[in-house]
């Protein structure tokens, strides 16, 4: 599909309706009328004096920045202001890669920590600080022992059900 003649200027007129879109752009929105003799002006000079639906041709404020000649989609501000925003996030990323990265060399310099024991750390440590016989179940890890069984801690029932040292644990 081609592409709309639109409001483009004749090789003819061109430098002057360039000329006063220049002006155009200069305007604010409190300039309306100022704004709409000039877009009145181009108009003529591109031959044009009606908009698709016959209607007047108006002259568009920018609602970021409040000046005529441009909409919000090709606002400089606007443009400025995503830039910043961008170079923001940007500054932020870099801080934080920083930051991984020194974790990651901090962590790379640390000694591994041993492998996970069941039978004597997390709850078996606290079981035999505790004084307290348990058993070890492979899914489920350390639970409270109860008498008659065979005790993987430091400590176990003997048969009178008193609490007392495992000769077996090691």
């Amino acid at each position: 599909m081609g592409r709309s003649p639109g409001y483009r200027p004749k090789a003819a007129v061109r430098d002057e309706v360039l000329a006063l879109r220049a002006l155009l752009a200069e305007c604010d929105s409190s300039q309306w009328q100022r704004a709409q003799r000039i877009m009145d002006h181009i108009t003529s000079l591109l031959g044009k004096p009606t908009g698709p639906m016959n209607g007047k041709v108006e002259p568009r404020c920018c609602k970021v920045c409040g000046y005529f000649g441009h909409t919000k989609q090709w606002c400089p501000v606007l443009k400025q202001r995503e830039e910043r925003a961008m170079d923001r996030l940007l500054d932020e990323d870099r801080e934080l890669r920083a930051k991984i990265e020194a974790a990651e060399a901090e962590r790379a310099a640390r000694p591994p920590s041993p492998p996970y024991n069941p039978y004597t750390d997390g709850q078996a440590a606290t079981f035999n600080e505790l004084r307290i016989p348990f058993t070890v179940q492979p899914d489920i890890g350390a639970i409270y022992g109860v008498r008659g069984e065979k005790h993987d801690g430091l400590w176990t029932y003997d048969s009178a059900g008193r609490v007392v040292t495992n000769s077996r644990a090691s």
